[in-house]
């Protein structure tokens, strides 16, 4: 890791690496009054303004082509569309108010906005542009379920139906990649939370016009129940796509893509509350086990960036 990169001295040289740097925007999603964490090339944007009576004084996903009003359904999507129809930075990303890639410690929890926040996790144009010498995307580590499959965990958690239909939309519209999407969705058990991540502009539009292409045409089939559902079970086609990229990426990194695994870094309000929450957590987990009622689950161990497969 190169620290002198964030650290230049005003040189020629470093004015001229400055101006061959890729240009970077990384949409930070905001829906109420919370500490804005802003950049050279982090964006506060308000998700789902078209509906909000809240003036966040920022940036709204409600302009230029916009899904904004879609937000109760497709969660942060709402700006991930607008990335993908507005924006023309070279390299692109989502993270959320609480939520953020780490791209330089091993950190996956902090617990206030500190002044070097930034410069800490590598959050700057220059770290971005290091690491997209080397990568094509970066996405936080995946998550791994207590179900036996993600299919199971998404039957248990949400609504089955929706994701059958999803795949059968990916059988006539991907072919080529159905065959991944089951192996993926049916037999890994392993997803994306939050729809983070940071990718090249090419990969980036490519991503997004193949999530929307399958969600638009499943809120077609689907949206009339959707609409009877509690407001939780209502953001159907977020919940969807924290799984199907997995098959997209995968798919992609056999075509050849270099992708990375970034600690994905998450605020914690309460250290004591959290401590506390996390001891009677594992105790709970562990009394569980041992009577049998709970399968051990796998404990990703978050480490540095890491590159290679997904799964």
């Amino acid at each position: 890791m190169a620290n002198s990169i964030l650290a230049s001295d005003g040189t020629e040289k470093d004015k001229e690496a400055k101006s061959l740097q890729k240009s970077v925007r990384i949409c930070i999603c905001y829906h109420k009054d919370s500490p804005m964490i802003k950049n050279e090339i982090l964006c506060p944007i308000h998700a789902g303004k078209a509906l909000s009576d809240i003036d966040l004084g920022i940036l709204g996903d409600n302009t230029g082509d916009n899904i904004s009003e879609k937000n109760p359904y497709f969660c942060e999507l709402t700006v991930i569309y607008w990335l993908w129809k507005n924006d023309k930075s070279d390299i692109k990303g989502l993270f959320h108010y609480r939520r953020f890639l780490n791209l330089r410690t091993y950190d996956t929890k902090f617990y206030k906005f500190s002044k070097n926040f930034t410069t800490k996790y590598g959050l700057s144009s220059s770290r971005i542009n290091e690491l997209f010498d080397k990568y094509d995307i970066i996405l936080p580590h995946c998550s791994f379920v207590e179900e036996e499959t993600t299919y199971k965990n998404y039957q248990d958690k949400h609504c089955q139906s929706d994701m059958d239909k999803a795949l059968e939309i990916i059988k006539i519209k991907y072919p080529k990649m159905y065959d991944m999407a089951i192996q993926v969705i049916k037999n890994k058990k392993a997803i994306y939370i939050a729809n983070i991540l940071i990718a090249k502009k090419e990969l980036f539009d490519e991503y997004a016009a193949w999530l929307f292409d399958i969600l638009f045409e499943l809120e077609k089939q689907i949206q009339p129940e959707v609409l009877k559902r509690d407001d939780y079970q209502k953001r159907a086609y977020g919940f969807l796509s924290e799984r199907l990229t997995l098959i997209f990426i995968n798919h992609k990194i056999k075509e050849g893509i270099k992708a990375a695994n970034a600690p994905l870094l998450t605020i914690e309000p309460k250290f004591t509350k959290y401590i506390n929450y996390k001891f009677n957590h594992v105790i709970r987990n562990r009394i569980l086990i041992k009577l049998g009622i709970k399968k051990e689950k796998y404990k990703l161990k978050y480490r540095k960036i890491e590159e290679g497969k997904l799964l």
